[in-house]
């Protein structure tokens, strides 16, 4: 099989898999729930190298299901579904830009600032390294990217001059823009080597 063969999960293929995930206590059968969980899964698996060998999208999701199924005692969520399937292998470019994207929406649908300190952005600086905010968006932005400070606070990533976050004429779109860019590249290189890590002890 060549590399653009099996690349994605169709919406039939994603929803099976999904459904054999009712086997576990806690899990909702509800369709929506049922939608979603399958959305989730054809954006977060896609076909890619592993072992040696090209993996298609069918064979991680089935891989990812029996783990869960042979494994898991009750549904945990799609959370840790999701740090099963990054023990392996690579989430999706596209999952990753999205989650960002999102975020940044987030970040930004006051029209005015409404925290002084962070200036909306959810983090602050402190003695070279970013830390969160106590106000509102920091708090939404730490659940939804719990591993944002670990992608901020790398080595080889370099922080934003104090006055890009604190001063009073600095630009929050462009501010944005940059971190959303930096959180994508980040999230990716942390999931990548914590795969890779795993990769090697077995």
């Amino acid at each position: 099989m060549n590399e653009q063969e099996g690349t994605h999960l169709d919406a039939a293929e994603a929803l099976k898999f999904a459904a054999r995930l009712t086997l576990l206590p806690k899990f909702s059968p509800h369709p929506e729930a049922l939608s979603a969980l399958a959305d989730y899964l054809s954006g977060m698996i896609h076909g890619q190298e592993w072992g040696g060998r090209w993996w298609t999208a069918h064979e991680q999701a089935e891989w990812l299901i029996e783990k869960i199924l042979s494994t898991w005692r009750f549904w945990s969520g799609p959370a840790p579904m999701r740090e099963l399937y990054t023990s392996r292998f690579r989430v999706s470019d596209e999952l990753l830009r999205e989650e960002a994207c999102q975020a940044e929406t987030a970040a930004t649908d006051a029209t005015a600032v409404a925290c002084g300190i962070c200036r909306d952005s959810g983090t602050v600086q402190h003695d070279g390294r970013f830390e969160w905010c106590a106000c509102g968006q920091g708090q939404s932005l730490r659940e939804q990217l719990p591993n944002w400070l670990d992608v901020l606070n790398r080595p080889a990533v370099h922080p934003l001059p104090a006055d890009r976050i604190r001063g009073p004429d600095a630009s929050q779109s462009a501010f944005n823009t940059e971190l959303r860019q930096r959180t994508i590249r980040g999230i990716a290189e942390a999931e990548d080597a914590r795969r890779k890590a795993k990769e090697a002890t077995h």
